[in-house]
């Protein structure tokens, strides 16, 4: 009989000690790393519209397949904090498609979309 006790005694003392760490958030969590959502490198541009055969904004299903975006940021009036900003971003972002896709991506994206481009500041 007393065996009995100290199984049921110990059987407490186990449900209860698991039950305590649930409640007061003891869990071990294991954090692992998820793939971030890999954004494409955005070229601002502004100024007057592209003529016939540039790539615009609009393109945007054509650059994607490229791994860039374009967006209209402003027409004709522009300061010169916008264009220094652009310049920054611009630059920036040539040299993100550089490495990814060589120097010489500009020209490898006009052969093979026979789209010209125009990116102001790089």
């Amino acid at each position: 009989m007393n065996s009995i006790k100290i199984i049921s005694v110990i059987t407490l003392i186990i449900i209860s000690a698991t039950a305590c760490n649930q409640s007061n958030g003891n869990k071990i969590i294991l954090k692992t790393k998820t793939a971030q959502p890999q954004t494409l490198p955005t070229f601002l541009i502004y100024g007057e519209l592209a003529p016939a055969g540039y790539v615009e904004d609009k393109d945007s299903i054509t650059t994607k397949k490229f791994g860039f975006g374009l967006k209209r940021i402003a027409d004709c009036e522009v300061t010169s904090e916008l264009i220094d900003s652009v310049k920054k971003i611009n630059t920036k972002n040539n040299v993100i498609m550089k490495a990814k896709y060589g120097n010489d991506w500009k020209k490898k994206f006009e052969e093979q979309s026979k789209l010209k481009i125009a990116i102001p500041e790089i």
